[in-house]
């Protein structure tokens, strides 16, 4: 049971790794109580539109929420928007993803980079809010904290789970594969590494990866739900995150070359051209290439999207022979045909319209 006492509030247990441990291109899958209740309770205030209703819903349903409850959430929710300032993002007008899942805030900031809710109350305190502010937080907390307990109990299992995805990491050399894709996509090296937390969900919900900044958020049950995570998602999404991350300029200036010689006519969102595929490619296909060995098949399915599933399997080996030679995304050899497999694609989807 986590405690108020003087403004801090004690972890469960500890299993938090710092960031300055990590080097870059290291994907850690880290269990932080702090990053926990203040996801429970930041998306049971329904604050925000990308907030996940079905928190507040197990509260309604489970709790019956009081007068008082209801009052406190929709003082959190003016205190969050008090402090909101949206990040502001180019249009995606380009062939990458310009914005986060989740809005990129420093109040969850706060929470994502602290071992305790104490110690994320003290930054906010320090850097954002006013010291009635910081009371009232404390207040919130301590009055859910009856509530959230029985979660945050759950998510002790959240221990064993992740022992056992580092040990499905190691085998299929992620840190090799998101290493070397941080180099490929020219990521500011202040950036050393992503961070995986996961966090309690009703059971009733299925699991969801969803990225902000350098952090993945996977929200889970840990009882009843884990056997759903699927590990090469979650590579999947730190490739996802990287593409976002990239620098503009390489963004823009990639896709100016690219679409010019590969001018696709149709309805596929420009995202799915070629961030999705190259995704699917660092992330999904290279993980189970290194976990099956000689049983891996690069020809299976691999998207539910025709384009992505048919681009990905033709760009593989053009992104393995890039990763070999150290090349970058802005190798003119890889744009070059990295473009010439789309335009070959669509010149057939053309040959076989007019048949």
């Amino acid at each position: 049971m986590f405690r108020v006492n003087s403004f801090i509030i004690l972890c469960l247990f500890s299993f938090f790794y710092p960031l300055n441990s990590m080097g870059q291109g290291t994907l850690k899958v880290i269990y932080s109580e702090a990053v926990d209740v203040f996801e429970i309770m930041d998306n049971a205030s329904m604050w925000h539109e990308s907030s996940d209703s079905g928190y507040y819903k197990h509260f309604k349903k489970k709790f019956e929420l009081s007068d008082k409850d209801q009052s406190l959430l929709e003082e959190y929710k003016k205190l969050r928007l008090k402090y909101y300032r949206p990040v502001a993002v180019s249009e995606n007008t380009g062939l990458f993803n310009n914005n986060f899942d989740l809005p990129l805030t420093s109040f969850a900031n706060a929470f994502y980079s602290s071992k305790s809710i104490g110690e994320a109350l003290n930054v906010l305190a320090t850097r954002t809010i006013s010291a009635t502010e910081k009371k009232f937080l404390v207040t919130f907390y301590k009055h859910f904290q009856d509530k959230i307990t029985t979660m945050v109990r759950e998510s002790a299992a959240f221990r064993s789970k992740i022992q056992e995805v580092q040990k499905v990491f190691k085998k299929g050399k992620v840190d090799a594969v998101v290493g070397k894709s941080f180099k490929f996509l020219n990521i500011d090296k202040t950036i050393k590494g992503i961070k995986i937390y996961p966090v309690w969900y009703p059971e009733d919900l299925e699991p969801r990866i969803l990225n902000v900044g350098t952090v993945i958020i996977l929200r889970a049950n840990p009882i009843n739900k884990w056997d759903s995570v699927k590990i090469n998602e979650l590579v999947e999404k730190a490739i996802e995150l990287l593409l976002v991350i990239q620098s503009n300029n390489q963004k823009d200036n990639f896709s100016k070359i690219f679409l010019n010689k590969c001018q696709i006519k149709s309805n596929i969102a420009l995202i799915d051209v070629f961030s999705s595929p190259l995704a699917v490619v660092l992330g999904k296909m290279f993980f189970e290439q290194n976990v099956l060995k000689k049983q891996f098949n690069q020809y299976r399915e691999w998207s539910i999207h025709p384009w992505v599933n048919v681009y990905s399997k033709m760009l593989f080996s053009l992104v393995e022979k890039s990763l070999k030679e150290k090349e970058t995304i802005e190798s003119s050899e890889f744009v070059t045909n990295a473009a010439a497999i789309c335009n070959d694609l669509v010149t057939l989807n053309t040959f076989l319209s007019i048949r």
